[in-house]
């Protein structure tokens, strides 16, 4: 990897300019409340410095969610909704990461803004369908070239040498609390 000086300060300012790069889970904003709060990174445990990788990801996720105008939950139905249009909340819910009750408050704020539209059931008239506009499959498109640019740029610190090992690393991680997860729900 190029190192962490270098690939923060970005090119062309020298390593000695920049300014220091958090190096313990406090300085970046993450208190366990334990002995591991103010332990250098590179002393950390895998799991402490997974767990704050993927802390660190998760707010970066929501906050380049919200530079496209549209929340990460909003953007979550949107994109349930492009993959298949015309799913009821629940079935929404079951593929976006949001709970039923959050479906059902997104979708009023996404519906409000012209970007999705309900329709009751021919049969049943209980049941709602949500189904995408054409001015919500535009701002999903926006959306996802916004994310992308930003997502390019948030991992291009990474030096093509150290991929492999990175992404073998990352997917027995996924496979792993797959299976963990899988176990929870039985």
């Amino acid at each position: 990897m190029k190192d962490s000086a270098e690939a923060a300060a970005g090119p062309g300012r020298p390593a000695a300019s920049r300014p220091a790069l958090p190096n313990t889970a406090r300085e970046h904003g993450v208190r366990w409340g334990d002995r591991w709060d103010d332990v250098p990174l590179d002393q950390l445990p895998v799991s402490r410095l997974a767990g704050l990788a993927a802390r660190l990801i998760g707010t970066y996720w929501w906050y380049t969610a919200e530079g496209t105008g549209i929340s990460a939950a909003g953007l979550g139905v949107l994109a349930a909704l492009d993959e298949e249009d015309g799913l009821r909340s629940g079935e929404v819910a079951a593929r976006s990461w949001v709970t039923p009750p959050m479906v059902s408050y997104v979708a009023d704020v996404l519906e409000r803004g012209g970007y999705l539209r309900r329709r009751k059931d021919a049969r049943d008239r209980r049941v709602v369908h949500l189904h995408l506009t054409k001015k919500g499959r535009e701002k999903l498109r926006q959306a996802r070239e916004h994310v992308a640019a930003r997502w390019r740029t948030a991992f291009g610190y990474v030096d093509p040498a150290d991929e492999q090992v990175i992404h073998r690393f990352l997917r027995a991680t996924v496979d792993r609390f797959g299976e963990l997860m899988e176990q929870e729900q039985h």
